[in-house]
């Protein structure tokens, strides 16, 4: 993560309020019993030099008894009555007693011990805010001035108008510290409630949106949704995410992988961008070496010239990151912000980020353990399971519709001498290359599948009887243009037989079917090799069976 400030988006209660609030009151408490003991040791080794006569007895008594007090706080009332501490009212009125006490002992309003007044002051302001240390100044400047009238009076003195200046400078500036302070402590506390509201929020959305990325979807769907849940988790007008495609199973790996690029814009945006395919385009962004939050200054710069110009405002690149590898980049953008990130957006943006690295991650894994359960290992296309299923998918929308389906079985000729005679690498060679050719005829609605061994069969919708030859003559004529080479020699030209069947012509049912396009395939072979034929052909399965001896594989 950032070097920034750390913000972790963990489920907390307000400060001052909920179940968390009372153990942290209580810390503090002990805090200030601990402060309390500090102040009355000063206070005790600060009395000898006061020279203060007879009234350093008295003053030693009221330090006991704050002694007293501070215990009963610390092992008492803290213990069985955490409430008072929370309320704050109890443990202020105490130390403006004791205040009041030790200026009342050691000389009126000459006591040096006025001072401790700012203690009681400034403490229940910072601790419980404003209104308490209204309270505060409110009780000091009653109990400081019935002290100073007592005192003077016991004295059998009359306060002049200097005291009565005194005790109001005295007074008013102990009012003006605890107010300021309590102020001052109000709008910290109101901006950390809000920091925490925001925190919360964010966990909330971030926690919400982590559920929706880590839905059993597909990668490219995973990916959409990142920059849709991102722009709305950060308040942003713009997220572009670059994704570099992992590679699939049965991909040619000498081609690098591409990038694909999914975005999400605010409403005006949108509009601005309709029409616009952007989905291919490529942002120059240097590699990622780390994960942080990246100021992008032209953002524009990373499109091509010809594409419509990003918004004015503050742009940021997010690198995506899974375990070590960078695997996108998260392009987001503010129109018309000036105001910098907050350090909560810096650390949302980080943590989001991670998360929809995970979701990536896991969605591609997905994909491939899909893929891998209907993919043949070797040719990259589908398996005979993925073919079943698909066949039966096929046939009901063929019976619903009322239309034809073919299905063509590819064999590849002499196989296994070629395999026998070079070995398995070579062998695998050879179905690779059979495989993208035969791929390289089918449309966008046929399927092609490995059966097994050096046998292909491919699923046509809507090719009829008529249609149907001139599909399998094309994939025998391609076929025959490819040579394979090995290390002794050019062996011979990749050949098949082909043979086929047409529902609803030539079978009623899917076991049918197939069964008729295998043997069209057997009788192809029969006639030479490099060869074609329909189950039309065929002339009664018995006849056929006295042949199927003679085909050597």
């Amino acid at each position: 993560m950032s070097g920034a400030l750390k913000l972790k988006f963990s489920k907390r209660d307000q400060a001052g309020t909920g179940a968390n609030s009372e153990p942290a009151a209580i810390a503090m408490e002990r805090r200030i019993v601990a402060l309390r003991w500090l102040a009355m040791l000063l206070a005790t080794g600060t009395l000898p030099f006061l020279h203060l006569g007879g009234q350093t007895i008295l003053l030693m008594s009221l330090i006991g008894l704050g002694a007293i007090y501070n215990l009963a706080l610390q092992f008492v009332v803290v213990r069985l009555k955490p409430g008072w501490i929370t309320a704050g009212y109890f443990t202020t009125i105490g130390d403006i007693l004791l205040a009041t006490g030790g200026v009342a002992v050691s000389g009126g309003i000459h006591s040096p011990f006025f001072l401790a007044y700012f203690w009681g002051a400034v403490i229940a302001a910072v601790r419980f805010g404003g209104l308490a240390a209204i309270t505060a100044v409110v009780t000091i400047a009653i109990s400081y001035s019935a002290v100073v009238y007592y005192v003077a009076s016991l004295n059998g003195t009359q306060l002049g108008g200097s005291d009565l200046t005194d005790l109001a400078l005295r007074t008013g500036f102990v009012a003006i510290t605890g107010m300021t302070v309590g102020l001052i402590g109000d709008r910290a506390r109101k901006a950390e409630h809000a920091l925490q509201a925001e925190l919360e929020r964010a966990h909330a959305a971030l926690s919400q949106v982590t559920v929706e990325l880590n839905r059993d979807l597909e990668f490219e769907q995973t990916c959409q949704l990142t920059a849709e849940r991102g722009r709305a988790l950060m308040n942003a007008d713009a997220v572009l995410l670059q994704v570099q495609m992992p590679s699939l199973i049965g991909q040619d790996e000498s081609v690098p992988p591409a990038s694909a690029l999914f975005i999400d814009w605010n409403p005006e945006l949108k509009a601005a961008h309709e029409g616009a395919d952007l989905s291919a385009v490529h942002l120059s962004l240097a590699p990622a070496t780390s994960e942080q939050v990246i100021p992008v200054l032209e953002p524009n710069a990373l499109l091509p010239t010809d594409h419509a110009a990003l918004p004015a405002g503050l742009w940021f690149r997010v690198p995506v990151f899974h375990g070590a590898r960078a695997i996108a980049d998260m392009l987001v953008g503010f129109q018309g912000r000036a105001l910098p990130l907050r350090d909560t957006e810096r650390e949302l943006m980080l943590t989001f980020a991670e998360r929809a690295g995970i979701a990536m991650r896991n969605a591609h894994n997905l994909d491939q353990a899909q893929k891998l359960s209907v993919t043949d290992a070797v040719t990259g296309l589908p398996n005979h399971r993925y073919f079943h299923t698909r066949l039966d998918e096929e046939l009901e929308k063929c019976k619903a519709s009322g239309g034809s389906i073919t299905v063509m079985m590819v064999d590849l000729d002499r196989f296994k001498v070629y395999n026998d005679s070079f070995g398995h690498a070579a062998g695998d060679v050879a179905l690779k290359a059979a495989a993208r050719t035969i791929s390289s005829t089918m449309r966008r609605e046929d399927v092609v599948t490995r059966y097994g061994g050096e046998e292909f069969v491919a699923i046509l919708p809507g090719v009829d009887i008529q249609t149907a030859p001139i599909r399998a003559q094309e994939i025998c004529d391609t076929l025959a243009k490819v040579f394979m080479y090995n290390p002794k020699t050019i062996f011979a030209p990749l050949t098949a037989s082909v043979g086929w069947a047409t529902y609803p012509v030539d079978a009623r049912n899917r076991d049918e079917l197939l069964n008729r396009a295998d043997l069209a395939m057997y009788m192809a072979k029969k006639r030479g090799r490099n060869c074609i034929c329909g189950a039309s052909e065929l002339e009664s399965v018995a006849a056929l069976d006295s042949v199927l001896s003679e085909v050597v594989a």
